[in-house]
């Protein structure tokens, strides 16, 4: 699975993000990738999250982020700052937590 590094520049990202599944190491990660997204239209469509602590995996959870996260609104890839809200949401949230995660996500296209 490709892995997203802040240095990489705009057409690697665009490559990147076109070939499926992609690997953000930390929260500041991707904190830094969401904040590219929209200048690419890009949204994340799903996470998964593995929370991590001293190097081991220990708990996985599925983060949907179409229909906001269970809310039956599928026009969301025409409300981009709507879905970047929510994935700050849950960014802060997982900050909260003091944990280190590693995710893997799933893009969607604004103009979809």
């Amino acid at each position: 699975m490709p892995d997203y590094t802040p240095a990489m520049p705009d057409d690697a990202l665009e490559t990147l993000l076109e070939d499926g599944p992609v690997h953000v190491a930390s929260l500041d990660d991707l904190a830094h990738l969401a904040a590219r997204l929209p200048g690419l239209e890009e949204w994340v469509h799903t996470m998964e999250v593995n929370e991590r602590r001293a190097e081991r995996e220990v708990g996985r959870l599925d983060l949907a982020m179409m229909g906001l996260d269970g809310e039956d609104e599928w026009d969301i890839p025409l409300e981009p700052a709507r879905m970047r809200a929510l994935l700050d949401e849950k960014i802060t949230a997982m900050r909260e937590t003091g944990a280190s995660f590693r995710m893997e996500l799933w893009m969607g296209e604004t103009d979809e």
